[in-house]
């Protein structure tokens, strides 16, 4: 089934189903080394507006480089062990959140912070975390 960006229940904009399938909503950071590679640390953060379990990854780069991000809540890792968003050696990558993450369950008004591990080379980055 098609899906369409407007708004949904409950409030706010995001994906959802023609003829009133489950919602798809989105997490979306934009990381900016400004023109260096991005450092590593702790780039904000970002609050859920919307309960739901984590689908998949998306993360897209500038030039064709190495970038690891984690999702944290609460300071501690979501993914663990998982498959945490990476580039490497590349300018896109996408995956779904496998059941090796800690937790793929958000809850509405849960806070993220993103943490880049390790950067080589991408100075800039965009990362799309889908949940439903």
């Amino acid at each position: 089934a098609g899906k369409f960006l407007g708004d949904i229940a409950g409030g706010g904009i995001g994906w959802a189903a023609a003829g009133g399938g489950t919602a798809v909503h989105t997490l979306v950071v934009s990381l900016d080394g400004q023109g260096a590679a991005i450092s590593t640390g702790s780039h904000g953060w970002i609050t859920a507006p919307f309960s739901g379990t984590i689908q998949n990854w998306w993360i897209v780069g500038d030039v064709s480089g190495s970038i690891v991000i984690d999702l944290k809540r609460s300071g501690a890792t979501i993914i663990g062990s998982g498959n945490l968003p990476t580039l490497t050696s590349a300018t896109s990558a996408t995956a779904a959140a496998n059941g090796s993450w800690t937790s793929k369950t958000v809850t509405a008004n849960d806070v993220f912070n993103w943490n880049v591990n390790s950067c080589t080379t991408t100075t800039y980055c965009s990362l799309v975390i889908t949940y439903q």
